[in-house]
C-alpha cells in the first residue's frame, strides 16, 4: 500500500475554519507524513519561521510559503514556528489561478520569501492574538489570495439575486442533495443559467459546492460528537466508507483524525446571504 495512503498527523494545536471558497488551518507543532488529497494546499508562516514541506519526509524544502496542487504525495513539518494552510477546491476558479501562477510541472511550488513578506500575514497574527474568531480570520485570508492570486475570484460577498436565493436554500435548509434542475426551478432559472451563473459567482461548478458543504457539514458532526457513520448519512453520504473515501480525497485525512485528537477545533463560516 502506498505510504500517502495512510497520512499521520500530529499538531500540537489546530483549529479548522470552513468558508465558502476554502478551509483554513491556522496550525502549529504540525509534522505530517507523507499523504495527498484533492485540493490545493496553500501553506505561509505567520511568525517569520519557516517551514518545510516537499514530496518526502527526507526530501523537504524550507520556505516561508509552499504550494501543492491536487493529488500531489507530499510531507509537511511546521518545526518551531507556525502556519495557516489554506486548502481550496480544486474545480474552484481560485485553485485554478493558484495553481497556474505557483506551481511547477512537479506539483509544487515555493512563495518567494520577498513576495511573503508582502502579504498581510500581519492581520492573521492579530486575528491569532484576538481569539481566532472566525470572520477575522476570513478576511485575512482573503487579502492573503488576493494578493497571490493574478485574476479576480469569487468571495461570495456581492451575488445574482437567484444566486443569493439559491445559497440561501443550500445552506439554511442543508439541502446538499439537491439536484440542479430542482435547484432552478426554485430560483426562477434554467438549469443552464443556474449552472452558469453559480459556477461564476462563486468560483466553482455547484456539484463540487454541494460536495464540499457535505464534507464540512459532516466534519462539523463529527468534532461535535457524532460517530462517523451518522454524521455521512446525516450531511447526506451514502455511508461511512462514502465519507471515508471523499474526505481522505479532499484532504489527505480520516474523519477519525478530527474527531480523536484533542487539540483539533472546527468552526464553520459560510456566507448567510442578506435578507
Amino acid at each position: 500500500m502506498p505510504e500517502w495512503e495512510e497520512p499521520v498527523l500530529v499538531a500540537s494545536r489546530t483549529h479548522v475554519y470552513v468558508f465558502d471558497n476554502y478551509i483554513a488551518q491556522l496550525v502549529s507543532g504540525l509534522d505530517a507524513d507523507v499523504h495527498k488529497h484533492g485540493a490545493y494546499q496553500l501553506s505561509i508562516s505567520v511568525d517569520e519561521i519557516p517551514h518545510r514541506s516537499g514530496p518526502r519526509k527526507d526530501v523537504q524544502r524550507e520556505a516561508m510559503g509552499h504550494v501543492c496542487g491536487p493529488n500531489t504525495p507530499h510531507s509537511l513539518n511546521s518545526g518551531p514556528g507556525q502556519q495557516v494552510l489554506i486548502w481550496i477546491a480544486p474545480q474552484s476558479t481560485l485553485g485554478r489561478h493558484l495553481g497556474s501562477a505557483h506551481l511547477d510541472d512537479s506539483g509544487f511550488g515555493l512563495l518567494p520569501d520577498d513576495l511573503v513578506a508582502t502579504l498581510p500575514v500581519g492581520e492573521l497574527r492579530s486575528a491569532i492574538d484576538e481569539g481566532w474568531a472566525g470572520s477575522d480570520v476570513a478576511s485575512a485570508c482573503d487579502r492573503i489570495l488576493d494578493a497571490l492570486v493574478d485574476e479576480p475570484w469569487s468571495s461570495a460577498a456581492d451575488l445574482h439575486p437567484a444566486i443569493r436565493q439559491a445559497v440561501e436554500i443550500i445552506h439554511t435548509q442543508h439541502q446538499y442533495g439537491i439536484s440542479a434542475d430542482e435547484l432552478a426551478s426554485q430560483v426562477a432559472l434554467s438549469t443552464s443559467r443556474l449552472l452558469h451563473l453559480f459556477r461564476e459567482q462563486m468560483a466553482t461548478p455547484l456539484r463540487p459546492h454541494l460536495q464540499w458543504l457535505r464534507l464540512t457539514d459532516s466534519l462539523q458532526r463529527i468534532v461535535g460528537g457524532e460517530s462517523v457513520t451518522d454524521a455521512a448519512v446525516a450531511a447526506g453520504f451514502f455511508d461511512a466508507p462514502h465519507l471515508n473515501r471523499a474526505v481522505q480525497q479532499y484532504f489527505g485525512l480520516r474523519p477519525s483524525d478530527l474527531a480523536d485528537h484533542p487539540d483539533i477545533s472546527i468552526e464553520v463560516c459560510l456566507t448567510e446571504p442578506a435578507e
